[in-house]
């Protein structure tokens, strides 16, 4: 829970939710949980690495922050 205090809000909540997701789904379906979970989570990194990416690049495009 510490570190939850020095990242930003948005990070705090998104893996938050990410851990009673993976929670929940562990759970329910512990077999598929075993076997997908390592996947899903590198999936969904690569995701977000990604559209950082797409981001940026619009952001640099159209000339707007963030910060708007």
């Amino acid at each position: 829970m510490g570190i939850a205090f020095i990242i930003p809000p948005e990070f705090s909540t998104t893996i938050a939710s990410g851990a009673v997701g993976a929670g929940w789904w562990a759970a329910r379906y512990p077999k598929h949980y075993e076997h997908h979970s390592q996947v899903s989570a590198s999936g969904l990194l690569a995701g977000a690495g990604v559209m950082g990416v797409v981001t940026a690049l619009i952001s640099i495009v159209y000339g707007a922050t963030s910060a708007q």
